[in-house]
């Protein structure tokens, strides 16, 4: 496939193994507000139990599509034939984008009725558990996309920027529509409702820009409002 092709194909779906998904015990731990202590042995252990529960589960999913994009002004951007407006901070960082890529990446129905199970059970600390877990995992999905694509962008001379989600950074969620309508329905398994949440819950969409003078910037956190932004962690 040369270079013109690969950016021009079709949505992509790519289904990962577990094997392939690096699940850190501190990132687990993080999202369950220990940041300055260490759980104690209870905690450890049912951790432990309850990662290797959804590992035997999970079937984690990774998807793309790479459309046109261009700057407006400092709040908007061209992203296929659609206008959105990620807002001043997003823009920013993306304002170097010749192109766009749009991600999608899910847990899976399996993993997210594991989750609901765990949230209807008696066992509090089961159901905070099970949540944390989602959230790791399909952020460490989204992590192995972005370098499968960070790697495919090197080989034709291009850079990618970091990935920015509808909800984050004062980006309307309502937007993630605009971003659905890029991909065949239930794409990676994942649908969304008329309010913009997505099915499966841990599931994440996401903008990245591709460019030859990209540059990754750090996330802005220090300006952004939003207290409970997974990326405060990075």
């Amino acid at each position: 496939m040369n270079d013109l092709e690969f950016l021009k194909q079709p949505p992509v779906e790519i289904h990962l193994s577990m094997d392939e998904i690096d699940i850190v015990d501190s990132e687990i731990e993080s999202y369950l507000g220990y940041k300055d202590s260490q759980p104690d042995n209870y905690v450890l252990s049912l951790i432990h139990r309850m990662k290797n529960e959804v590992i035997g589960i999970c079937r984690p999913r990774f998807g793309y599509t790479i459309t046109t994009g261009g700057f407006i002004d400092k709040k908007s951007f061209h992203c296929g034939s659609f206008i959105i407006h990620p807002g001043e901070i997003i823009t920013r960082h993306l304002r170097r984008s010749e192109m766009m890529i749009v991600i999608l990446a899910s847990v899976g129905s399996e993993t997210n009725q594991w989750i609901t199970t765990k949230r209807e059970g008696n066992d509090i600390m089961e159901a905070f558990i099970a949540d944390a877990l989602g959230s790791t995992i399909v952020e460490a999905i989204v992590s192995k996309g972005k370098f499968y694509l960070e790697r495919k962008m090197f080989d034709i001379g291009l850079k990618i920027s970091n990935s920015y989600s509808p909800g984050y950074c004062g980006w309307n969620v309502s937007e993630q529509q605009m971003l659905f309508s890029l991909f065949p329905l239930s794409f990676c398994g994942i649908t969304l409702t008329e309010s913009s949440l997505m099915l499966p819950i841990k599931s994440v969409s996401a903008l990245i820009g591709i460019g030859k003078d990209i540059e990754k910037k750090p996330y802005g956190c220090a300006i952004c409002r939003k207290k409970d932004c997974y990326k405060r962690k990075i």
